[in-house]
């Protein structure tokens, strides 16, 4: 039952993914605050991480680059500004991969 309570809410990750993924396209190549060059840099960088989140075979390494897009303040904040859809994806990290800051503040995930 746990798995399937993790498929679905992978399922509703990649939504959101996807809708995250055309709102930062959608940017065009000018520059962002980020280490990214642009929204569609990090467009690129959702898309495959939605792909691998798909295909269940996200690493680790990943995995942390996605929460970091995403955490409160961070890049997506800084870029696209839209707090729903921006703390729907961090809720949704949360909940299919588990809890994960550690002590020094770096997402540290655990896949369940």
């Amino acid at each position: 039952m746990k798995w399937l309570k993790r498929r679905s809410e992978t399922e509703r990750l990649c939504g959101l993914l996807l809708k995250a993924e055309r709102r930062l396209r959608a940017l065009g190549d000018k520059p962002v605050w980020s280490s990214y060059g642009s929204g569609p840099a990090i467009g690129d960088f959702v898309a495959r991480a939605r792909h691998l989140i798909e295909a269940d075979k996200i690493d680790q390494a990943t995995l942390e680059e996605l929460w970091c897009i995403f955490a409160p303040t961070c890049d997506w904040d800084d870029v696209v500004g839209h707090v729903g859809l921006g703390q729907a994806v961090f809720d949704s990290l949360e909940r299919a991969y588990g809890k994960r800051v550690g002590s020094s503040g770096a997402p540290l995930i655990s896949k369940m």
